[in-house]
């Protein structure tokens, strides 16, 4: 079972209105792989405007740091007690957000900690080996 470091907290809010994106999951990778967030590809690079590119950005990154990225939809999903990424309708707003998993939430990266209100799919990063 992976061991998590530290939790990290997102920097950035979603914010569409200023062109912003929120870095929630950056966060969740930042504390599964203990990778520094400034290390990760930044979801608010120009070169990142599609979140497709960019997520292909981000495995590729992770890919050469050691780890597998991959998606599983709720169906496929079998948990096994490991730490993962959830994704779902965040209760902010009309937007996606990003969760640290394992049987439930184990850290929300929003300051108000309030989770999510449904999981449209999970993300597992496992070491590359």
């Amino acid at each position: 079972m992976r061991t998590i470091k530290e939790f990290v907290t997102q920097r950035h809010l979603h914010k569409p209105e200023d062109g912003k994106h929120g870095d929630c999951w950056m966060a969740c990778i930042s504390t599964l792989t203990g990778i520094p967030m400034d290390e990760l590809p930044d979801v608010n690079d120009p070169m990142n405007a599609e979140w497709s590119s960019y997520w292909v950005t981000m495995w590729k990154f992770l890919q050469e740091k050691g780890f597998n990225l991959y998606c599983e939809t709720v169906a496929q999903f079998k948990g096994n007690n490991e730490y993962c990424i959830a994704s779902g309708k965040s209760p902010r707003g009309d937007f996606y957000h990003a969760v640290v998993w394992n049987d439930g939430i184990a850290h929300d990266p929003h300051p108000d900690r309030t989770g999510i209100l449904t999981i449209d799919h999970f993300e597992i990063i496992e070491p590359n080996i």
